[in-house]
């Protein structure tokens, strides 16, 4: 039986989308299901990867590429230098699936072919992402609130509100990567089409309002700013743009510290008062970690630890969500050149995507698609400058990093695609 490699591919996009939206969710609590899912995950990356690089015998040749190769490399030695922990080769394993299978060139076709495909995902992680955030949304409306072990979903004892999300944080950045999205449909979708991506975008802002997750709402803002920036064409107004929005951010950072912090409080340390919520102390004892395990990194099972022996001061939330900065958390478990190679490939692909989209003549849907991805991949580099979640986690952030990542320098580099034979 002939396998549809295009299909195969999609349909495992589709499904890992799906699955790391589920465990945001109180589905986590049932870590047999996600055990069993895991394997099978895994299993079906390696069908695929066999399929595009033995079987078929063909490869896309990039830059990109070779720079993950790299630091997979890095990894390789990490894993040698600390291989007590069996947990760091499972990381390897779902960063090499991220890097090789969700940041696939592999599905051949034309550049139309493409945007279906981008297309087709996008409307899986916001049909995905509208079920569990309107279960949240009608918790928060009728005030519901109720406990699986020590886990509480729906209003918490300070304040906050994650309905059925693990957190509410999460559930402001699921809500917001999908408000994205839909606009992004919204733009690329005619008639009466464009009525249930604007119900989402409705649903999705009232889940991020009642979550008050910082994040979320910081990488919406960031991804209409960013898209509106790649998509206009005059220089002239991009400036001017630029500067208006530069002018307003820094006045509402200082009118908050003036009015409701002191001043010197977007430099505190402390959890409680520091405009960083602690993420100071994270950075600070993160630095000596680097310091003393410069070239290669403690491990990335090994991060915990290794901060919290380091630390001389409390490290509020390094338990959950690591350092809060993905290069300094490259740079504890990998070392300072694998956080540079990373920090090459986002310029390097963020480059590549900006000068496709300013020097060719690109139809409009095809215009809004690539800014699309570039403007919320842009918010996503903005997220991990205060959280951790684009490598090393089987999340929903990395997944639709890597995934879209992958169809748009795929359209970027398909006049360089070549295939590969076997000799004999």
């Amino acid at each position: 039986m002939k396998i549809n490699l295009t299909k195969s591919e999609l349909i495992y996009k589709q499904v890992f989308i799906v699955i790391t939206i589920l465990y945001t969710t109180a589905l986590t609590t049932l870590k047999g299901v996600s055990t069993v899912i895991n394997f099978l995950l895994l299993l079906w990356a390696i069908v695929l990867l066999y399929m595009f690089y033995v079987k078929n015998k063909s490869i896309a040749i990039h830059k990109s590429k070779i720079l993950l190769l790299i630091f997979m490399c890095i990894y390789i030695l990490t894993i040698i230098k600390n291989p007590s922990k069996a947990s760091n080769i499972k990381i390897y394993v779902l960063t090499f699936m991220q890097f090789f299978v969700l940041y696939s060139f592999n599905s051949w076709g034309d550049k139309e072919d493409i945007i279906k495909q981008g297309k087709l995902l996008m409307n899986t992680y916001v049909l995905a992402s509208a079920v569990p955030s309107l279960i949240t949304f009608a918790m928060y409306i009728l005030n519901i609130t109720f406990t699986i072990g020590d886990s509480v979903f729906g209003r918490l004892v300070y304040g906050g509100f994650n309905g059925i999300y693990t957190g509410g944080n999460t559930a402001a950045l699921v809500a917001a990567l999908s408000i994205m999205m839909s606009a992004i449909l919204i733009l690329m979708t005619k008639g009466y089409g464009k009525v249930f991506y604007i119900l989402s975008v409705v649903l999705q802002v009232g889940v991020l309002l009642s979550s008050k997750g910082r994040a979320g709402i910081l990488a919406v803002g960031i991804f209409f700013i960013a898209f509106i920036l790649i998509y206009e064409k005059s220089i002239k107004n991009k400036v001017l743009y630029i500067f208006f929005l530069l002018t307003l951010g820094f006045l509402a950072l200082w009118t908050k510290a003036l009015f409701i912090n002191k001043p010197s409080s977007l430099l505190v340390k402390n959890e409680e008062l520091g405009f960083f919520s602690g993420r100071l102390n994270l950075w600070s004892t993160g630095l000596k970690v680097i310091k003393e395990n410069f070239l290669i990194g403690v491990g990335t099972d090994n991060v915990t630890k290794s901060m919290k022996e380091a630390a001389r001061v409390s490290l509020p939330g390094i338990d959950g969500g690591g350092l809060h900065n993905i290069f300094f958390q490259i740079g504890v478990a990998n070392g300072v050149i694998a956080s540079i190679i990373i920090l090459i490939f986002f310029v390097f692909v963020t480059v590549k995507i900006y000068s496709y989209i300013s020097k060719n003549p690109l139809m409009r849907y095809e215009r809004i698609f690539v800014s699309g991805i570039l403007a919320f991949s842009i918010s996503i580099y903005a997220i991990n400058m205060v959280e951790a979640n684009i490598i090393f986690v089987a999340n929903f952030v990395a997944t639709v990093y890597w995934t879209f990542m992958g169809n748009a320098m795929r359209m970027v580099y398909k006049r360089y695609e070549v295939k590969v034979h076997a000799l004999g």
